[in-house]
């Protein structure tokens, strides 16, 4: 095997192993992999709630502070590992899956970064 395979090969790995992280108020991490459905469910609900426009806010809605951790590029991650996570799983309310697909259909429109 060439070099640059071995290369190719190495970083596809190590993609695969880095696992998306969701870092809590209180500075808990939790690898979106080993998340329940539905912390998966309320955690994309409540960062969308505060990234969407008003009126494409899910309710009830509560405000949060997020601190300096929380990068536009950290925020954008987020929401695109956890639903894609939350795709992924068979316990999803038909409600959540409303949720769901209308944050798919905002996100594909490119409608989430600035």
């Amino acid at each position: 095997m060439s070099q640059q395979d071995q290369s190719l090969i190495s970083s596809q790995v190590d993609a695969a192993a880095k696992v998306f992280e969701w870092k809590d108020r209180n500075n808990n991490f939790y690898k979106v992999t080993e998340m329940e459905t539905r912390h998966l469910y309320f955690t994309l609900r409540m960062i969308w709630n505060h990234v969407c426009p008003e009126e494409l806010q899910l309710k009830p809605f509560k405000k949060y502070k997020f601190g300096k951790f929380y990068t536009q590029k950290y925020i954008e991650e987020a929401v695109y590992h956890l639903s894609r996570e939350l795709s992924t799983r068979r316990d999803i309310p038909m409600t959540w899956l409303k949720d769901l697909r209308k944050i798919h259909a905002y996100i594909k429109q490119g409608c989430l970064t600035d």
